[in-house]
């Protein structure tokens, strides 16, 4: 299905991201660490939130479900969702943790990540009041993103309900994977690992196209699905379908911060794909809109300005 502007539905892990910013001019004396004077301090959406964000930032329609906990950084999620215009399909839970990652930077340099979180997997009743939230509003997608950050939301049950019922309503199924077996995306439209996630799944170093190409064969034939998209970092992406073996090379100027870079490819892909583009296209395009997002510094998204002539 294709229409002027997609509606694409994110399943994921909600990351809430904390930045510290300041200057570092002198050692402390208590211990053999740097003081940053701290001058500025930014909440943004990350995770699958960022998934979903870099799609309102490109002018699709996203609605965005996962799950946050009953605590102020919970609420705070919630209001940047709505703020920047994402539906809410969002579980909140008392027993756990809104994931959030603070990092410490000075001159554009991070110096140090803290993470709160619980990644224990979901409860059976959250797993089953998040699944009914999605059954109700499937018939509004036009595409569906799995972001997985092995954070608990997604559990193989859960994953294999959200692809079933997709398959059922023919609505595409694309997945950023994040730990192995990939077994469990099974009937997925698209798996795109990156360089890493793929060769921890199939045991082959990728290092040229015939290895990536025998990594992308393994991938698909243990998850049946269509395509495979692997993000090679520097070297570009690669694109394998049963016509399509092409590794793209990276259309990145600058390489100032990666933080985010996976979330806008899948983004942008999922839009391209859902606006009927083709698949290598679309991966043009994602491939595109990933190099922008890397040479800016922090958790940002691509800007629609930046792909209006493309998109």
């Amino acid at each position: 299905m294709s229409k002027s502007t997609p509606e694409i539905l994110v399943v994921g892990d909600i990351i809430l991201d904390h930045y510290l910013y300041g200057t570092t001019n002198r050692i402390s004396p208590e211990a053999p660490v740097p003081i940053v004077e701290c001058n500025e301090e930014t909440w943004v959406l990350g995770g699958a939130a960022n998934v979903a964000n870099n799609l309102v930032a490109i002018r699709s329609k996203a609605t965005l479900a996962g799950i946050v906990g009953e605590d102020e950084n919970g609420a705070l999620v919630k209001n940047l969702v709505n703020a920047k215009g994402i539906n809410d399909l969002i579980f909140t839970s008392k027993n756990r943790k809104t994931t959030t990652k603070t990092r410490i930077i000075s001159s554009c340099h991070q110096l140090l990540r803290i993470d709160k979180e619980d990644r224990y997997p979901i409860l059976n009743t959250e797993e089953s009041e998040l699944f009914n939230k999605i059954s109700l509003n499937i018939d509004n997608f036009d595409c569906v993103i799995i972001s997985d950050y092995s954070k608990g939301l997604l559990t193989d049950t859960l994953i294999k309900s959200i692809i079933e019922l997709s398959n059922q309503k023919k609505i595409k199924v694309l997945v950023d994977p994040k730990s192995p077996p990939f077994i469990k995306y099974e009937g997925a439209y698209l798996i795109k690992p990156n360089k890493k996630e793929a060769t921890l799944e199939t045991g082959v170093n990728i290092i040229d196209e015939n290895t990536f190409s025998l990594a992308a064969q393994k991938i698909q034939t243990t998850t049946s699905c269509e395509v495979v998209v692997i993000t090679l970092s520097e070297d570009g992406v690669g694109l394998y379908n049963k016509n399509i073996t092409k590794v793209l090379p990276t259309k990145a100027k600058d390489i100032f911060d990666v933080t985010g870079a996976g979330d806008t490819f899948i983004a942008t892909l999922s839009l391209a794909i859902a606006k009927g583009k083709s698949i290598i296209e679309s991966c043009e395009i994602a491939n595109y809109a990933s190099g922008i997002v890397i040479g800016k510094h922090g958790c940002v998204p691509v800007e629609y300005k930046e792909l209006e002539s493309i998109l």
